[in-house]
């Protein structure tokens, strides 16, 4: 008996097996993955391996593992009962580092492994300065550099803001609040709701003598220009950036001095600075950068070529041209009359509307409308408008079944006759096409409580064992683990 699926033994044991034994690897049948055999000329045991098509010794022993091992220069091998010992031997590798062993333990899938030397690592104290300079380029692989002071010699790493003000041509200076309005240049006190201590950095920008405008230091009495804006050089393409404030807060100014004045007697003027952060995208804007995006759905909002539009589905009825937007019409099933879009019907038709709606004609003595369904109206078919002669049982307009109570089978088919007549049927099939697993045969018996079963096509015409699922009512599936021959098998099917 042939087998041709699986078997599952629901977690029962196999007891007093044999493994298939053979003198020689199979090869007749063409082996399978995982398809294992036992060698009687070698006394081994082997698996198939379909990637590398081999057959492959199954591990025989600690003694069997020892010949695979590559006893080289490297590597030293030994049996200390049942471990296999592996060491690893540096000095012929190349460069000193860690020695030591690995035991792999007989019949287990655990490795023991044990470093019995150490390496030397850079303390965990140990600072860049204290180790020797680099002698070729050093890469970051893509990393940063951070924490870089602001440079002083040439040859000093320059940090971003450095290069930034270098480039814009601007000498950066940073203040907590920005003036509104004129103030009293004296004392504590609080601008543009930020409140000011001793020492911090302002921008005086609204003198009403703008000679007095700069950067100044707070102070318990009167207030001096700070250290680095206390000469006219200094102002000349000076740039502040204000920390804190209601209105100033974040903002960037621009003093629009010029060379050749005088501190204390040519008026100091400030520029708002615009910057990326000044300008935010409102509804329906996104900025990035310098530029402001309209967002659109891109279902019924798009941007084609730099111009926003209507978005339209060029399977669609509305259509765009020069004139605007407008309804493709088929101008026989719809027409637009009045500028209003409506269906067209035809004169002479059963179709029509009024100010309910459409509505289907009826003559009401024949055909009736009752609970918004068409019907044919009681006593509305009369004699003269049967066909005159015998009924013939062959057209389309016969319906319904005859009872068996009448000499009939009660049914319309002949799986549902065979039902009611308690009669069985029989179906026959030849399958197999050299590449399916799964074949539904379909036997149109009308019922799934059916009978299977599967033969060889040709002799000797053995019973062949595979699932069988009985699909359905007219359909009976048979699974194989490899697919059969073409017209390999025979199935009988009865019920």
């Amino acid at each position: 008996m042939q087998y041709r699926s699986n078997l599952d033994l629901n977690r029962n044991q196999i007891q007093n097996i044999v493994i298939d034994s053979r003198a020689s690897d199979p090869t007749n049948p063409a082996p399978v993955d995982g398809q294992i055999y036992y060698n009687t000329t070698d006394k081994v045991l082997k698996y198939y391996n379909s990637t590398t098509s081999t057959w492959v010794v199954i591990l025989g022993g600690v003694a069997q593992l020892l010949s695979w091992i590559n006893g080289g220069s490297a590597i030293v091998t030994s049996q200390v009962g049942n471990q296999v010992v592996i060491d690893f031997n540096p000095e012929n590798v190349g460069t000193a580092g860690s020695r030591g062993t690995i035991s792999v333990v007989n019949d287990k899938a655990g490795v023991d492994l044990s470093v019995t030397s150490s390496t030397k690592a850079m303390p965990g104290g140990t600072t860049l300065d204290a180790i020797p300079k680099p002698t070729a380029d050093v890469d970051m692989n893509g990393h940063k550099i951070i924490g870089v002071s602001t440079p002083t010699i040439d040859t000093d790493a320059a940090t971003k803001g450095y290069v930034d003000a270098i480039v814009n041509g601007l000498n950066w200076k940073s203040v907590k609040a920005a003036t509104t309005t004129n103030i009293t240049l004296s004392g504590e006190q609080t601008i543009d709701g930020v409140a000011l201590s001793v020492g911090d950095r302002v921008l005086v920008k609204n003198q009403t003598t703008q000679s007095a405008n700069g950067v100044y230091i707070v102070a318990t009495s009167s207030w001096t220009r700070s250290p680095d804006a206390n000469s006219w050089d200094e102002l000349v393409s000076a740039a502040v950036i204000v920390e804190q404030g209601t209105e100033n807060g974040d903002t960037a100014w621009l003093c629009t001095v010029d060379e050749g004045g005088t501190l204390g007697t040519t008026p100091i003027t400030w520029t708002y600075f615009p910057g990326a952060g000044s300008i935010l995208g409102g509804a329906g804007l996104t900025r990035t950068g310098n530029t402001l995006d309209v967002n659109v759905d891109n279902q019924s909002i798009e941007i084609a070529s730099d111009n926003l539009q209507v978005k339209l589905d060029t399977a669609g009825a509305i259509t765009k041209s020069a004139s605007g937007v407008k309804v493709n019409l088929d101008t026989q099933s719809m027409q637009i009359n009045t500028n209003q879009l409506g269906a067209k019907l035809n004169a002479n038709g059963a179709v029509q509307k009024d100010a309910s709606g459409l509505k289907v004609g009826v003559d009401d003595s024949t055909i009736q409308i009752t609970t918004n369904k068409l019907n044919v109206k009681d006593g509305g078919i009369t004699s003269d408008k049967l066909a005159v002669g015998a009924v013939d049982l062959t057209t389309t307009k016969v319906t319904g079944v005859l009872p068996i109570a009448k000499g009939g089978t009660g049914a319309n088919s002949a799986a549902g006759a065979r039902a009611n007549l308690g009669t069985t049927g029989k179906y026959v099939a030849i399958i197999g096409n050299g590449s399916a697993t799964s074949i539904a045969v379909p036997h149109n018996l009308g019922v799934r409580q059916v009978v299977a079963k599967v033969f060889l096509a040709a002799s000797p015409y053995t019973e062949v064992m595979c699932d069988i699922e009985n699909t359905s009512t007219t359909t009976t599936t048979f699974k194989f683990s490899q697919p059969p021959a073409s017209n390999e098998l025979e199935v009988v099917i009865t019920g």
